[in-house]
């Protein structure tokens, strides 16, 4: 989960616009970018973050709930997946 956090982070993209499927699933690597549009249009997607902490230990950024709504005709989605540190895949696509 860090490494989505801090990707979201870096790209300025809100976690309501970032569907993980990893609390779900578990690591899939490639597979997660069908697991994750499937789970995008059959309903909306939920997890929880994961705290941030500063050097000294202490929470710079709390855990939070988040609910990612699903896709409807017309969104966008870049779905991305990346797994053993060397992978990763992606495609844009838009629903129908």
């Amino acid at each position: 989960m860090f490494l989505n956090q801090e990707l979201a982070d870096q790209m300025r993209i809100p976690y309501e616009n970032m569907a993980i499927t990893l609390p779900e699933y578990g690591n899939t690597s490639a597979a997660s970018v069908g697991l994750t549009l499937h789970s995008l249009l059959r309903g909306p997607v939920e997890y929880g973050t994961v705290a941030k902490r500063g050097p000294n230990g202490s929470v710079t950024i709390p855990e939070r709930a988040v609910r990612v709504d699903p896709l409807r005709p017309g969104h966008v989605a870049l779905l991305l997946s990346f797994g053993a540190g060397a992978s990763w895949n992606y495609v844009v696509t838009r629903a129908l």
